[in-house]
């Protein structure tokens, strides 16, 4: 997921919003998940993407079209591939008590309030996928580490500007290449990858990618 600074937002008595961490500033002011909540959404009917990343709010700019034609072309194999659940696109995804990432795409069971009363959790996702260009090396660290001990069984990074596709799966607490996946496989355009939880749909990377 593309991240950017935007220009700030004023919301007094609340910590400023942050752009991915190889352009934090020196002293970085925590968020809690409750002042999180409270300005969510004022920030997004100000056009506004964020998620809360370890109490920081990072602010989501534009995506650019190669990240644009990757989400379009990624969702249409999830919703042809998982028919029976629900694949939610950039929408909070419930990982530890100081983090609400918004992944491209959470695929998770289909509940009768579409998650109305509460975020679905990573230990009900079935997949998590991150389209990746600029975000690439937050998306394989900081972002697989959460997913991994939130739960999350398979993790897929499309990167669509070195078109590969990286496959995380097996999480747990041994820590390899910054990541808590204890299986990290490199695919690229040629190969071919079928989801853990639908291992009789196989999907060829370049499909995947624009």
């Amino acid at each position: 997921m593309t991240a950017v600074m935007n220009p700030p937002l004023a919301t007094a008595g609340l910590p400023p919003l942050l752009p991915p961490p190889s352009a934090s500033p020196r002293h970085v002011l925590r968020w809690t998940r409750e002042e999180f909540m409270n300005v969510h959404s004022l920030l997004t009917s100000r056009g506004r993407r964020v998620e809360l990343i370890r109490g920081e709010v990072w602010d989501l700019g534009p995506m650019n079209t190669p990240h644009a034609v990757g989400l379009t072309r990624t969702r249409r194999y999830l919703d042809r591939t998982f028919t029976g659940l629900d694949v939610r696109v950039q929408v909070p995804l419930d990982v530890s008590d100081d983090s609400l990432p918004l992944p491209d795409f959470a695929v998770v069971p289909l509940v009768s309030d579409d998650y109305l009363s509460a975020h679905p959790t990573g230990r009900v996702a079935s997949l998590v996928v991150e389209v990746a260009d600029s975000s690439l090396n937050t998306d394989l660290t900081i972002k697989a580490e959460l997913y991994a001990t939130g739960g999350v069984q398979e993790y897929w990074v499309l990167d669509v500007e070195n078109r590969i596709l990286h496959v995380l799966r097996d999480p747990g607490t041994v820590v390899a290449n910054g990541t808590a996946y204890r299986s990290q496989q490199l695919l690229g355009p040629d190969d071919t990858v079928c989801p853990l939880a639908a291992p009789d749909r196989t999907v060829k990377v370049a499909d995947l990618l624009p």
